[in-house]
């Protein structure tokens, strides 16, 4: 139903109105029979008191008393058959057939409905950490295994145009469904997280030369809120993942060489706008590492 702030309810349908075509159809099918079964049964009868009447020979007497007592039996077994379905249920000669009830969710105009609004499979949480997020409608909604994420509760359109706009890469594009891999969300961060992310960007990238927009050397953000992905990330949680490149290492390690260090060492900074710990994460740091990257938790 659209609604006057542009967005469509997809509800309870109305009761007075729940009940289809079809029932309907069926309803007056069943009554129609059954008068059709009463008149002819009556006009049997009349022909039969006719034939009946007029004649003189036995045989056609005879004819006409069997189209009587036939039509008899016929009404008694039309009636007989109506009051044993009443007397099983009622409701087997008053069929109904209700579309089924649901609960009102509201989408913008061209998203896609929520996931429980496409009636996906609601089972327990994939993220233990985060095992829910608010979606851009307002709605708090379990993230389950395979349930819309990029065009549902994770939409991160706007969130990902702030960071971009502030100069922060992000190395792919968002996650379609709840468990893909090989993807990067940034749905669920809050205000307050994403200017921290900004303002850590043009922290490091004023420690030291290179820090570009593209390329190896850009401050890149490689990990985000799709909690599925990682044991300590999700929507609302103030955890990041960013490439490592030489002014984000001269920026955590104060070596101005820019070299990558080779111990996991975390070390806690303030920056202009923030401030965080900053893990030096690689394959022997933790079981899940697959790679080297900078692990960021904002304080």
């Amino acid at each position: 139903i659209p609604m006057a702030d542009g967005t469509t309810t997809f509800g309870k349908y109305d009761q007075a109105n729940s009940a289809t075509d079809s029932g309907s159809f069926i309803n007056l099918v069943i009554k129609i029979f059954i008068s059709i079964i009463g008149v002819l049964g009556v006009i049997m009868i009349v022909l039969g008191g006719i034939q009946y009447m007029t004649t003189d020979a036995i045989s056609k007497k005879e004819g006409g008393k069997e189209m009587i007592t036939n039509s008899i039996f016929g009404l008694i077994l039309a009636l007989a058959s109506w009051l044993i379905l009443a007397a099983i249920n009622p409701n087997l000669n008053f069929i109904k057939i209700n579309p089924p009830q649901g609960t009102a969710v509201s989408v913008s105009s061209g998203d896609a409905p929520p996931a429980d609004a496409q009636n996906a499979v609601q089972g327990q949480a994939v993220c233990s950490q985060s095992p829910t997020i608010t979606d851009t409608h307002g709605v708090v909604q379990t993230i389950t295994q395979g349930a819309p994420w990029a065009a549902g509760m994770g939409d991160d359109t706007a969130n990902r145009q702030f960071l971009t706009s502030g100069g922060v890469a992000i190395n792919a594009n968002n996650c379609t469904n709840v468990g893909d891999s090989n993807c990067t969300s940034v749905a669920g961060y809050t205000p307050t997280q994403l200017t921290e992310i900004v303002a850590l960007k043009a922290a490091v990238c004023a420690t030291a030369p290179g820090c570009t927009s593209t390329g190896p050397d850009a401050f890149t953000l490689t990990g985000g809120t799709e909690c599925w992905l990682h044991k300590t990330h999700g929507p609302g949680k103030p955890a990041a993942d960013f490439q490592q490149q030489k002014a984000f290492n001269t920026f955590v390690t104060g070596d101005v060489t820019g070299t990558w260090p080779t111990a996991c060492a975390a070390t806690s900074k303030t920056f202009t706008g923030g401030s965080g710990k900053f893990l030096a994460e690689q394959v022997a740091c933790t079981p899940l590492t697959t790679g080297i990257h900078w692990h960021v938790d904002f304080q």
